[in-house]
C-alpha cells in the first residue's frame, strides 16, 4: 500500500492516519507517542485556560519533535446555558463512558 500521498506531504506524517482529539482522554504522551510513530497526533484544548493550554503544549514539545496538532475551540459563548440540557449531556456521557469501561470526571457547570 502507499502510504505518501498529498496529505501526509503537506503535514510532513508517513502516515495519514490523525488521531482523534479526545478532550479528558488524551495525554501528551498519547499525542507524542502517535507523532512518533508516524501518525499526526492531537492535543485536545477546548476550553481550558491559556496557561494551562501552553503547559500541554510544552510537554508535548518535551516528548517529540514531529508534527502534531492542537484542537482549540474558537466561538462566542452563548448568553445562556440551559441547565438541564447541559446535565442532560453529563448524564448521556458518563453512562456512554461506563459502557466503555472508561472513567472521566463530569464538566462542571460554570
Amino acid at each position: 500500500m502507499e502510504w505518501k500521498n498529498e496529505l501526509t506531504r503537506m503535514l510532513g506524517i508517513t502516515y495519514p492516519l490523525i488521531q482523534a482529539p479526545m478532550l479528558g482522554i488524551t495525554t501528551p504522551a498519547m499525542v507524542a507517542a502517535v507523532s512518533n510513530s508516524g501518525g499526526m497526533g492531537s492535543l485536545p484544548v477546548g476550553g481550558l485556560p491559556p496557561e494551562k493550554i501552553t503547559a500541554l503544549i510544552r510537554e508535548v514539545k518535551g516528548l517529540t519533535q514531529q508534527p502534531f496538532a492542537v484542537n482549540l475551540f474558537v466561538y462566542e459563548p452563548a448568553a445562556h446555558y440551559d441547565r438541564k440540557i447541559f446535565d442532560d449531556m453529563q448524564e448521556f456521557l458518563q453512562f456512554l463512558y461506563g459502557a466503555n469501561r472508561l472513567a472521566a470526571a463530569p464538566v462542571e457547570f460554570r
